[in-house]
């Protein structure tokens, strides 16, 4: 798993308007049946034809999941001399009362840098990022 294979796979949801689009991931950790690096794109609208009434219903019960924010971060350096990561910052959190300990990445599309709103493509290379940098050290 890369940064640059996990922004090519962020970039699939700009191919499509349709907001029930989800991608999911496997690995043998997650009951796969077969060791190889593996999505899944699917339309959860069409999953379950009529389960889905408003914004906030969904066919997968983890997108309604209580959260809990850990802390967020920006990904600058730490001399301000150098230019910063990326304008968005990324969020750390926690699902609550579920029954696995799961670990919530997403970008705060709310932060903004120096040069005002964060973009949709900076928001994904700040995510991707640090989803490599998670994914690499549950791997070591």
């Amino acid at each position: 798993m890369s940064d640059e294979l996990l922004v090519l796979v962020l970039q699939m949801f700009k191919l499509s308007d349709e907001s029930g689009m989800r991608l999911g991931y496997n690995s043998m950790g997650a009951d796969c049946i077969a060791n190889n690096l593996h999505f899944h794109l699917l339309y959860a609208d069409q999953l379950n034809e009529g389960a889905l009434e408003g914004p906030a219903k969904s066919v997968f019960p983890i997108e309604n999941a209580t959260k809990k924010l850990f802390f967020k971060t920006e990904l600058k350096h730490k001399n301000k001399e150098e230019i910063n990561m990326y304008s968005c910052a990324v969020r750390f959190g926690e699902l609550t009362d579920w029954p696995l300990r799961t670990l919530i990445l997403s970008p705060d599309l709310d932060s903004a840098g120096e040069g005002g709103e964060p973009s949709l493509e900076d928001a994904q290379e700040a995510l991707s990022h640090t989803a490599g940098i998670v994914l690499n050290y549950l791997i070591d």
